[in-house]
């Protein structure tokens, strides 16, 4: 008699959004979970910036150097009678759990955009590789399952792009200070009307959805009062020139300006309108959040 051992066969597939980066500028992966085997297969629990924050992933350059983590949580359990201890998700046979994009700029490296705050850092040219790793189960033992590993370039800006990194690191120098709003949302108006083919806009545009969006709590309300008069300049330009965002961009300007007109206190019907108005192609996760049945 023969006996057919079918285990499940986890793996960890890293994915970014380009291979050279200007100096500064976001780089954005994502990762997925692809059960390969026959059998249910378990992983650890750990959402995407709980896993980049922690011991999990590693940065290196090409002499093998760690780029340094400038946030680091610990793993879920280091010893191995703690293993027992982990929180599994399942994943069936067959499946992928796909994870959203993050962004490495601001957890790795050892330059600094301002002299102290959250999200700081940012890496010096070079060329550099990037690993996660995840521990899974298979028949009652654990064990770490490590991803393939990104290989990417930082290279420094040149020509016009040398000039708007000089902005932009302004702007993201008192987005970290978050000291002097008005001059922060001024920094973006000068990128998005003087530069705005730069590679540096998707950045800029990322950057300034989340602002809006962590500005909009009620204890906020006194800083987005000083930043109207700039914020309402920088959303009329942008509604008044969508067509200038290129395919690439499009998508996190209308992002963009949603969350910046609802920080603002604009109606969600209002918005919607807004949106509609310009008549430009929307996905299906714009069309849902608004409300857009056509």
């Amino acid at each position: 008699m023969v006996i057919l051992l079918i285990l499940s066969t986890i793996e960890i597939n890293l994915h970014s959004n380009k291979d050279t980066y200007l100096l500064g500028e976001d780089i954005l992966i994502r990762w997925e979970i692809i059960n390969t085997g026959m059998s249910k297969g378990y992983y650890e629990k750990g959402g995407e910036y709980g896993l980049l924050l922690s011991d999990h992933s590693k940065m290196w350059d090409i002499n093998g150097n760690e780029v340094p983590h400038s946030r680091i949580s610990g793993t879920t359990s280091v010893r191995k009678e703690e293993l027992y201890k982990i929180s599994m998700f399942e994943i069936e046979p067959g499946y992928t759990i796909k994870y959203k994009e993050v962004n490495l700029i601001g957890d790795f490296g050892n330059l600094h955009f301002a002299e102290h705050g959250i999200g700081n850092n940012f890496i010096k040219p070079d060329e550099y590789f990037f690993s996660i790793f995840y521990w899974i189960k298979e028949n009652n033992s654990y064990q770490k399952v490590y991803s393939d590993s990104l290989h990417f370039f930082i290279i420094d800006p040149y020509g016009e792009e040398k000039l708007a990194w000089e902005i932009y690191r302004e702007y993201k120098r008192e987005d970290i200070l978050a000291e002097n709003e008005e001059k922060q949302i001024g920094y973006a108006v000068y990128i998005l009307k003087r530069y705005p083919k730069s590679i540096y806009i998707e950045s800029l545009l990322n950057n300034l959805t989340s602002v809006f969006r962590i500005y909009k709590r009620e204890e906020c309300k006194g800083d987005v009062e000083r930043m109207r008069g700039k914020t309402r300049e920088l959303l009329n330009y942008m509604e008044e020139n969508i067509d200038k965002f290129s395919d690439k961009t499009l998508k996190n300007a209308l992002w963009c300006i949603i969350k910046g007109e609802s920080m603002l206190g604009t109606s969600q019907e209002e918005v919607k309108k807004i949106i509609i108005q310009m008549n430009v192609p929307l996905d299906n996760e714009m069309k849902e959040f608004l409300k857009i049945n056509n």
